[in-house]
């Protein structure tokens, strides 16, 4: 059942969120992620990835993406490694990240996990 499901994903120590590709916008994260970065639930859905990358050009951002859009096209996952995403109050949190597709009934939707 989703609430099971639910459950699980806010139980786990990795950070999960996830990301609606066709307006760029969180549309759901895990109390794990939260934590991490300081967001409440209502904070961080509806922010776009790029409001929690600390500091990185835009260009750089625009070739992350592509990649990303690459990998999941090529093979469903990208492993991006040691990244920093930034912390509510602005201060760098290193994670390591993964974006893989979510399956059947997720729509085109994208899970970041960290």
């Amino acid at each position: 059942s989703e609430a099971k499901f639910r459950s699980t994903v806010d139980r786990l120590a990795e950070g999960v969120f996830v990301v609606d590709p066709a307006t760029n916008k969180v549309v759901d994260a895990n109390a794990a992620v939260l934590t991490m970065l300081g967001y409440t639930a209502t904070e961080f859905v509806g922010r776009s990835p790029t409001d929690i990358v600390a500091q990185e050009s835009p260009d750089v951002v625009a070739r992350t993406v592509a990649h990303i859009e690459s990998e999941l096209t090529r093979v469903g996952r990208c492993d991006l490694g040691r990244k920093h995403f930034r912390h509510k109050d602005g201060s760098p949190v290193p994670v390591d990240v993964r974006v893989t597709l979510v399956p059947d009934g997720g729509a085109g939707l994208h899970a970041v996990v960290v």
